[in-house]
């Protein structure tokens, strides 16, 4: 079973994809309020995002979008004849990190990961019914049998799951974040090779300029190259978390 042959259906959004706030990147870039309006700097924001959801692998969903925020899904994969393999061979989710799978469907046969316990209504308990297990990290879901892998062998197999770190918020109340450190300081780093790359554009004979309060650029200094549409310094930040095989 491959990850090609899936369809990812985003069942609930995520409350916010981006992966940095308006006020760390701001306090990170010492940016005065008069330097960039809330709209510019929110839209730097959300393509920094979007550019960095896409370079780790993360697979677009049904409406278009790639994000690494938590979100759920469902992803239905249709078996061929290229998967009736002797090896055991995993499904591949086309979102990670994987919070959770909530039911495994093959063939129209749903199995919850969990059941409403018969000594306590009401209340939730694992199912033993449930011969699946998750490499969350990696993003792969495997068959059990007795207690081994074994291969999927229905036709249609439909998983219901949760996928993405939880963002950092500045809103009352927000759920704690879960995103690592790292991917949101590469979200500010590409936000900066941003404004570095428009102010040079706007002036390409200075070198460097110094604004009170703000700190000093030296354009010669911070030269990267870009691929992939990053710069090579953020893509560094980020390669431990890139998924090849998607």
């Amino acid at each position: 079973m491959t990850e090609g042959r899936s369809v990812l259906a985003l069942a609930t959004p995520p409350s916010e994809t981006r992966l940095t706030t308006l006020a760390r990147a701001r306090r990170d870039l010492a940016l005065p309020a008069e330097d960039a309006d809330d709209d510019v700097l929110g839209g730097l924001i959300d393509t920094a995002s979007a550019v960095i959801a896409a370079y780790l692998g993360q697979r677009r969903d049904d409406t278009g979008n790639v994000s690494l925020a938590r979100a759920d899904y469902d992803e239905i994969f249709r078996r061929g004849y290229a998967d009736r393999r002797r090896r055991p061979v995993p499904l591949v989710l086309a979102r990670t990190p994987v919070g959770a799978v909530v039911s495994v469907t093959e063939d129209g046969g749903e199995t919850p990961a969990l059941v409403e316990d018969a000594d306590n209504p009401g209340a939730l308990i694992a199912n033993p019914a449930f011969a699946y297990e998750t490499d969350k990290a990696a993003g792969v879901l495997w068959k059990l049998s007795g207690g081994m892998r074994i291969n999927f062998t229905a036709a249609s197999i439909a998983v219901r799951y949760s996928a993405g770190w939880v963002p950092p918020s500045d809103a009352p109340g927000a759920p704690q974040r879960t995103l690592p450190e790292d991917i949101e300081a590469a979200c500010v780093l590409f936000v900066r090779r941003k404004f570095d790359q428009l102010r040079e554009a706007d002036n390409p004979r200075l070198k460097s300029e110094s604004l009170p309060g703000a700190g000093a650029w030296q354009f010669d200094l911070q030269r990267v190259d870009w691929d992939a549409g990053l710069p090579s310094d953020v893509r560094a930040m980020l390669d431990p978390y890139r998924r090849l095989h998607v």
